[in-house]
């Protein structure tokens, strides 16, 4: 078993946060310090983890303060970092030099690259050009939100009429999944599998009422014969 010469912190106590703290306690034989905003017993009754609960931890400036106030309590440096979501890798890279001088390691890409090819529309925009294969995708944007780069696969979309002429079932996603992760949508989902125009025309009636701004992208479904 390798000697643990750092610290791991465990952002988030799903599945995969889980996953990290059984391998770093498998590797290196040591406790990660979990941090969630609530308690998610499979993973806080585990013997591989330091559990610590902290309120709103998955907000930016939440997140960011605590790891400012509490970097003197780690006995072991660096602090190693595993198992986010998009929304807290998001936060780690826009602050990633400030805590990588405070001691943390931060095992993500700087946020300039990580922002354009995490927002999917933008990623699209970037196959489009290189001639990449993607999707027929239609980019309904809220809040002002337009795509700069049409091009044959990837068209702006504001037409409710459009939409019932699409054939279906297709598949709407947001372009966005960090803002999507604090945005309140009644029956929000990652990925809808849309079977009628109805259902999509509800969807993003829901979206023009929330706090998301960013698009929902709605793509032609591909079969294992595509």
């Amino acid at each position: 078993m390798a000697k643990a010469d750092f610290s791991p912190i465990v952002l988030g106590a799903d599945t995969l946060g889980y996953s990290y703290a059984r391998e770093f306690n498998r590797i290196y034989g040591t406790k990660s310090l979990v941090l969630s905003s609530v308690n998610m017993k499979y993973t806080s009754k585990s013997r591989f983890v330091n559990y610590e609960i902290v309120p709103d931890i998955d907000k930016e400036e939440v997140l960011v303060k605590w790891l400012k106030d509490n970097i003197g309590r780690f006995k072991k440096t660096p602090i190693v970092f595993g198992g986010t979501g998009d929304w807290r890798i998001r936060t780690l890279s826009k602050h990633k030099k400030e805590l990588t001088e405070l001691g943390y390691v931060i095992p993500n890409i700087d946020f300039e690259l990580l922002d354009s090819i995490s927002q999917k529309d933008i990623f699209y925009q970037d196959c489009a050009k290189v001639g990449a294969p993607f999707p027929k995708t239609l980019v309904w944007g809220f809040k002002g939100y337009r795509i700069e780069n049409e091009s044959e696969n990837l068209k702006n979309v504001s037409d409710f009429e459009l939409l019932k002429s699409l054939k279906y079932p297709l598949i709407a996603k947001p372009s966005n999944s960090a803002d999507w992760h604090f945005a309140d949508i009644p029956d929000q989902q990652k990925i809808y599998t849309i079977k009628e125009p109805e259902k999509l025309i509800q969807v993003i009636k829901d979206l023009e009422k929330s706090p998301y701004s960013h698009a929902l992208l709605i793509q032609e479904m591909l079969s294992d014969r595509d």
